[in-house]
Formats: structure tokens, sequence, C-alpha cells
């Protein structure tokens, strides 16, 4: 399996598409930094916009870490600034592409002038993972041999078909029955459009490659619809639901299939005096009703809906109750039956704070994206708003992004490297970011993490509703209606991640983990590198880039702030294997160690009772045969023992006489030893009598071990002798000597 992007290394590899790259500052880089600087000073949003490296930045850990190149790019058409009105662009839909860019559906204002025209082109872009532009449309609506600029056709969503080409669904804050099907080809080619009876508001593609669509069937907004397509765009069947009240307006705004293969709607329902409860409606995969509900108390909406891991549900929205002066973020947990688990309100007054869009992350938590405003309605007062949830739905970080950055996001998609893909708006563009799990696109244009948001948990129970749904026969009209316009297109990097590099490299005995090489890795990242020492090497130390309190960690981290280099250093490393004869041990114990070549290892011999060391075998030296405790230098693998004997005891009582002989053809002096066994003794075989002269012994007789004396004959009349005495046991080993002068 090939290494992630982040850690391909530079030399030795072809650069591909997947290959990293270093990024350096560029004049225009610089520049519009500078002037993104000034700009901030002119506007009240400056406390919240830290355009300072933070003190404690936060940092990312990875073992290996991911592919994480972070961005954040605007995009827009060309327009002439000189004269008339001039709208701005505002985004609706992102999704991930199988060849892991994305898809942006989005709306462009053209120039007009007169200020009261509501004019706009439908915009599709496609981008690759590091948000570079392949391609962008712009479509509008010719209309009657006019282009038509009286309504605002929005491409509510987009998906990926099964051929690599992409539909769009396009409704309209006009006419209700001008909405159209726009298929596009993989380069972004027109290949047919058909005109629809009903307004859409979202589009998902289903398990079977198909795709559904949640609509307002009727103008007045009184009923809904869900609209299910086979992979080629063709109806299978629609289902229309009309709730019973006839004063209720529903405002669907999201839909997902549910793992069971039916479908989840949500949005919210109005009621007489401006009352609006957010509505969650479950249907089987054949479109009829299992439950449905509405939450909430006063005005409050409910704008996505996603499913959990546990098989429930998670919907963002918005809370504005009766009394409040602002809008706060409205989160609901519910269960796989639509029943409430918690639901929480965050805010921050006077501060308003309106979700778009919410996910469910790896951790079983939740980022929500969507829009800040403060007390007025400038561009200057309005930011993009992040928030992540714990499972239980404590605030654990919150982050926002200054209008100069982005007015707000409307989607959240999952980026495939444990980052997200935010989508949004400011002035005249449509932004991309793809931001870092910590809501990071880059440390050195870091988000404020200030005001901090407070959660308020809501004890409102749910309410069950009711609807009537009955199939509804809608035809498809081919249209020519929506037609390609050309202009020029911009494309702006307001962030990037920085990359520096990092040199590994392992001296001889071992390796490292990732391997010895130079990598390109994201700025801001604390990256974990291991020593991996190839037998009979150990890890010695790292040197170079290295804090003190890191050299001698393994695994060890280093934190990227600029170009960096490390070397990990092995040792030579020998087996000292230490054994023991009955009757003792030795410190350490007997076993097998391992030292660092040129170690000294001290090895001390412990005789049992009733034993003594006798001396080492082995790997030692003669001189140090002996020596107790020995030091042993370790300069290849070695092994000793320490040999021990029991303990023999002297013999008791040994006593020396001279006596005369006296016969009748000799006179002799004769020395009698004498002595007795020592009970304490087991095992003897003999005893061994010396003549001791100086520090020489010479062995005068061996005697069974139950002869008890002996006669040294021959003596001088006037000399005195030393004797020395011994037991011997069975296997020849000498004991203790007893010692006798005979005079």
């Amino acid at each position: 399996m090939g290494l992630p992007q982040i850690w391909r290394k530079r030399h030795g590899i072809r650069r591909g598409a997947y290959e990293p790259r270093r990024r350096h500052a560029s004049l225009s880089g610089l520049l519009l930094a500078a002037l993104v600087i000034f700009i901030s000073s002119l506007f009240p949003f400056q406390s919240r916009w830290e355009r300072v490296r933070p003190v404690n930045p936060p940092r990312f850990t990875a073992f290996p870490p991911p592919h994480l190149t972070h961005w954040a790019k605007a995009y827009w058409a060309k327009h002439n600034w000189g004269e008339g009105w001039y709208e701005g662009g505002f985004a609706r839909a992102v999704r991930p592409t199988t060849d892991g860019g994305f898809i942006v559906s989005g709306i462009n204002s053209p120039l007009v002038s007169d200020p009261w025209v509501v004019d706009s082109e439908i915009q599709i872009m496609k981008l690759t993972e590091k948000g570079q532009l392949e391609w962008q449309r712009l479509f509008n609506l010719y209309y009657a041999g006019t282009w038509y600029r009286y309504l605002t056709e929005e491409p509510r969503s987009v998906c990926e078909t099964a051929d690599g080409g992409f539909l769009v669904a396009v409704g309209w804050n006009g006419w209700f029955d001008h909405s159209w099907l726009l298929k596009l080809d993989r380069q972004g080619v027109q290949e047919w459009q058909r005109k629809i009876g009903l307004n859409p508001c979202a589009m998902i593609t289903t398990f079977d490659q198909g795709f559904v669509i949640l609509a307002k069937t009727e103008e007045t907004g009184t009923e809904h619809g869900i609209l299910k397509l086979d992979p080629a765009g063709n109806i299978e069947w629609l289902r229309s639901y009309r709730p019973q009240d006839q004063y209720v307006v529903t405002n669907p705004r999201s839909v997902i299939q549910a793992r069971d293969g039916g479908y989840v709607a949500a949005g919210w329902i109005e009621w007489s005096g401006y009352e609006e409860d957010p509505w969650v409606m479950k249907v089987d995969p054949a479109g009829n009703i299992e439950w449905q509900w509405r939450y909430g108390g006063g005005r409050d909406r409910a704008y996505d809906i996603r499913q959990t891991d546990e098989g429930g549900y998670i919907v963002a929205g918005t809370t504005y109750s009766p009394g409040s002066t602002n809008t706060d973020a409205l989160i609901i947990k519910l269960d796989a039956f639509g029943k409430v688990e918690w639901q929480r309100s965050y805010g921050s007054p006077p501060n308003n704070y309106e979700p778009r869009c919410i996910i469910q992350e790896s951790d079983g938590g939740y980022l929500v994206a969507g829009e800040g405003r403060g007390t007025s309605y400038s561009y200057s007062d309005r930011w993009g708003l992040l928030i992540k949830l714990d499972r239980a739905g404590d605030v654990l970080w919150q982050r926002y992004y200054p209008s100069e950055m982005a007015l707000g996001f409307v989607a959240i998609q999952p980026a495939g490297d444990g980052g997200h893909i935010l989508l949004g708006s400011k002035d005249i563009a449509q932004v991309v970011y793809h931001i870092a799990s910590n809501g990071y696109v880059s440390l050195f244009c870091p988000p404020s993490q200030t005001p901090e948001i407070s959660s308020t948990l809501i004890s409102a129970p749910p309410v069950m509703t009711s609807a009537s749904a009955y199939p509804l026969l809608i035809a498809f009209e081919d249209s020519d209606e929506l037609r390609p316009v050309t202009r020029p297109f911009n494309t702006e990097t307001l962030c990037e991640s920085v990359q520096f590099d990092l040199d590994v490299s392992a001296s001889d005995g071992g390796t490292t983990d990732p391997p010895p090489g130079s990598y390109a890795i994201d700025e801001g990242l604390e990256v974990r590198v291991r020593a991996a020492p190839e037998p009979p090497y150990t890890f010695s130390h790292w040197s170079g880039d290295i804090k003190d309190n890191q050299k001698t960690a393994n695994p060890m981290t280093v934190y990227m702030d600029g170009d960096k280099s490390v070397q990990a250093h092995f040792l030579r490393k020998y087996t000292l294997t230490l054994s023991a004869s009955a009757g003792g041990t030795t410190e350490p114990a007997p076993g097998t160690y391992e030292f660092v070549a040129g170690m000294n290892a001290d090895i001390r011999a412990i005789p049992a009772a009733d034993y003594v060391f006798l001396g080492w075998t082995g790997d030692v030296m003669g001189t140090e045969k002996d020596s107790n405790p020995v030091r042993i230098t370790m300069d290849r693998d070695k092994s000793i023992q320490a040999a021990f004997l029991r303990r023999i005891y002297a013999p008791l009582a040994f006593q020396g006489r001279k006596v005369l002989n006296r016969s009748l053809f000799q006179t002799e002096y004769i020395n009698v030893l004498s002595w007795e066994p020592n009970p304490a003794n087991t095992g003897i075989a003999k005893y061994r009598v010396f003549l001791t002269v100086g520090t020489a012994e010479t062995l005068l007789a061996e005697l069974g071990a139950q002869t008890f004396s002996y006669q040294h004959r021959g003596v001088g009349k006037d000399v005195e002798y030393l004797y020395a005495l011994c037991a011997v046991d069975s296997q020849g080993s000498e004991g203790e000597r007893a010692r006798v002068t005979a005079k």
C-alpha cells in the first residue's frame, strides 16, 4: 500500500497528481495579505479575526500524517465594474466527485442597469482536490426570444451521475412552473435539459445510482413532494404530501436516504401568526409516510438533517424564541423514530447564529457550519461560522471566518483526509474551503476563536403531525430555455497552508518510520517519527532539529514551523549470558542481557549457605577468573558461569606430637598426627596430609575416609614441622585446612 501524499518522497518517485510540492509565498500572495490586513482595519469585525500567529497554535498530531494541503479559494465571473448595478454571487451546493475533486453549484449575478431587476445565472464549477478550477459553466434563461432578467433561477443541488457527468436541479424564486433538470457531461457540456412541474429544494444520489428530489409541488407552498428518478433521470414515482391543516405552509430544505432504503426530509412549517416549527418526515422506499414530527415552539427552522452512526438523526437549524432579540443555532438529536433525545440552542448575544448544514465526524461528534451576524446587516458584520460539538452536543470549539474570507457557509462535505470541504459566499464570489479537522486552513490565517458560545438545553416536546400522501403525475418537457453564457472567470486564493521540508535519515543499524527521505509537510503539523533498530542494534538518540526533551524519545515529535532535519542514531548491541553452578547465583541473576558495544558489565557471584565461590568459567580473562565481582567489557557476545563448591570444613582436634621409636636395629623420631572427622561434612572420600614449608605444601599421604591418624617417620629430633590436613569429597575437591605444629 502506497504512502499517503504527505509522506511521498520528493526524490526517486516521478511526480504525479498526488506528489507533494513545496509551497512558497509569492509576491502576489504577499500583496493580497497586505490588502486584506488594510481592508480589515476598516471594519468592526477585526476583533474576531486575528492576523498574528497564535502564541499557542493548535497542533495536528499524525503518524504518519494524512495528505493535508488545505486552502480557501474564491471563484467569480468577471464583469464590467464601470457602470450599472452588481448583485454578487451566491453558493448553493457542493459534492465530492469520484476523481477526488468537487462539483459546485451556485448563482452568478451579472451586471444590470436596473437595481430592481433580479437576474441570475446558473453557475457550475468542477474543482480538483486542491481547488484548481477544471471548468466552469454559466447558464441563463432565454425566454420568448430574449434573455429574461426578471426572475431568479437557482441550481439548488448538483449530483454526479453514473456516467461521470452531472445532474443539476434548478429551482425558481419566481414562477412556480419554471424549474429544470439539467444534464451535463463530465466536461460540463449540456446533454439535455427538461422542464419539470415542481420546484426542487434538494436532490441526492440514491443507493441504486438514481436520484431523489425534495420539492414543493404546489405554488402556495401548502404541499411538498418527493420525486424518485432512475439513473438516466426518468421518473420512477412521485408522491405529494398535503398537511391536514389547510393553513400550514411547508418549507422543505433537506433530504437524505436512510440506511433502510427509505427517505427522511426536513424543513419547517409555517402556522398562522408567524409561528414556525422544524419538521421531519420519514417515508419508506416507495414514498409512503412512516412518521413525521414537528419540534420547537416559536420561530424555529430546520435547514439540514443527517443520519447518525447509531441509526438516529441530527438536525441543524435556527431558533428565534418569543422575547428574544437574536437568532440562535438549534441542534436536535433524534432517535431512529424521530423522537427527541436532546435539543440545544447555541448563541452569544447579541450576535446571531444561523447554521445551514451539519455533519457527523468519525469521533461521533458533529461539525456545524453556517452564518454569523452582528447587530447590523452590513457585509462587514457577517462571518463564516463553524462549531464543533461532542456526541452529547457540548461545544468543543468554535471558529469565526471574517467577512473578507466568508459571509457564511451553506454546505459541508467530508474531504476524505480527515478534513472537510466548506462552501460559502463572500462579496461577489463563491468560496470553497478545504479545512483541517480542527477548522483551520493555515496557522498563518487562523480564524478567531472568540466570542465563546454557550448552549442551552431545550425541553419543548415534539408534536406528531399528519398529512395525506397521494401519487402525483407530472410529465417532463424537453427544453432549451437555459442557454450557455460565456464570461471570463476569476480564481483567487484567500489562504493556503504552507509546506516545509522534513529530512529524515538514520545511521547504520536501523531505519525510521516513515523511511529515511525528504518529505513536504504542512506547516503547523506536529509530526511523529519512530526509530526502528535492526538486530543486533539498539536505538541511541536523535540529532538535528530536535528539542532536548525529545532527543532520546522514541517515537519523537517534530513541530513543523520551518524546514527540519533529524537523524536517528543506533548502537551495536551484544548479549551476555550468565549462569551459575549448583550452590549459588549471580547478581544480576542468571539469564541473557543486552549491552551496547563498549559497555562494562559488573557481575558478582553469590554462594549459597554451606557453599563457596570457586571461580569463573567461560569468556573471562585468566587474570579475572577468581575475581569477585568481575568486570566484563562487551566487545562481542559473551557467556560466563560462576562455579560454586559445597563447603568442606576442616577436620577437628588436629594434633601432632614427636615420639622416639627404639628397636634392635635403629632409633628414629616419628611425628604422630591425629584428628577427628567434622560432623558438618558429608560425602568425604579421603583425607590429605601436607607438609608445609614456607608457602609450599608437599603432599605426604592420602588416607581413607575412616583413617584419622598418620605417622610421619624419620623426622629430625630438634626440627619443628608444620602440617596441613584437609578432607576431600568424591569429586576430588579439597576442603578447609587444619594446621598443626609437631615439635
